[in-house]
């Protein structure tokens, strides 16, 4: 009977370490959408170009019509359709 029970609390104990080191991390990936595109949880620089849902989609600086954004820099990058 101890035999048992001992093997029984060996076999919980060795699923709960497994199932532990199976969770995903809980550290989120840091967006910068100054400096890169996203598409399926991957980063792109400007100037990328690639077939989304099949059309051409180029990485590019989000056209802002307000002056109050001098820095060029500073605006995010967005993906616009490539004709």
């Amino acid at each position: 009977m101890k035999i048992i029970l001992l093997s029984l609390l060996i076999l919980s104990t060795s699923s709960s370490f497994a199932g532990n080191s199976q969770q995903p991390s809980s550290k989120k990936k840091e967006i910068d959408i100054t400096k890169f595109c996203y598409y399926a949880d991957k980063e792109y620089s400007i100037g990328a170009e690639m077939l989304q849902n099949g059309k051409k989609k180029k990485c590019v600086r989000k056209p802002q019509s307000d002056s109050s954004s001098k820095e060029n820099s500073k605006k995010p990058l967005i993906w616009a359709t490539v004709k």
